[in-house]
């Protein structure tokens, strides 16, 4: 078995969909995170990922908005023709 471990960051633009939300406008943000992927032969893994996201609107005077996403996954890879 092959454990494939990874993490990343990015920044960006982040906008609301909805009008009348805490998430209103078009702001700057960032996200950060890692995960692990473990290889189950050639062609399938599963891993698991989490991520912190940051974005500079205010839901109160103080607070930006925060939020942590998790979330598991399966790859399959297609086999080269």
């Amino acid at each position: 078995m092959n454990v494939e471990a990874y993490q990343t960051f990015q920044v960006g633009v982040f906008t609301g969909l909805s009008g009348d939300t805490p998430i209103s406008r078009t702001s700057w943000g960032f996200s950060t995170g890692g995960g692990i992927n473990l290889a189950l032969n050639d062609v399938l893994s599963v891993g698991a990922w989490a991520r912190y996201n940051q974005l500079d609107q205010r839901v109160n005077p103080t607070n930006e908005v925060q939020f942590v996403t998790t979330g598991i996954g399966l790859t399959y890879i297609l086999p080269a023709r």
